[in-house]
């Protein structure tokens, strides 16, 4: 997948980097604690890695967010683990 947006990344110390969704590399989906927490792990082919919750957020806001997000992880490029299929779906996710 070609081009792509970008998400500002916090650093510790290195001020902010993008993480350029247009050149995902690996998504992993992290299940905490039989689903009571959720998380989605991108990391780009820079390294750059973002840790993604939307547990507790309203689910029209969770949808719009995997909605925007599913193309790029689901790319054929894409590294997937965990149970990225669950995630997508909205089965692991907080309420």
């Amino acid at each position: 997948m070609t081009g792509g947006g970008t998400a500002p990344v916090p650093r510790p110390g290195a001020g902010r980097k993008a993480l350029s969704l247009g050149q995902l590399a690996s998504a992993e989906a992290v299940v905490i604690g039989r689903g009571r927490r959720s998380f989605l792990r991108l990391r780009d082919q820079q390294g750059v890695m973002m840790l993604l919750s939307l547990d507790g957020y309203p689910a029209a806001s969770r949808r719009l967010a995997v909605a925007a997000l599913t193309p790029y992880i689901m790319a054929p490029e894409v590294q997937r683990t965990g149970q990225i299929g669950a995630l997508l779906a909205g089965a692991v996710w907080r309420r």
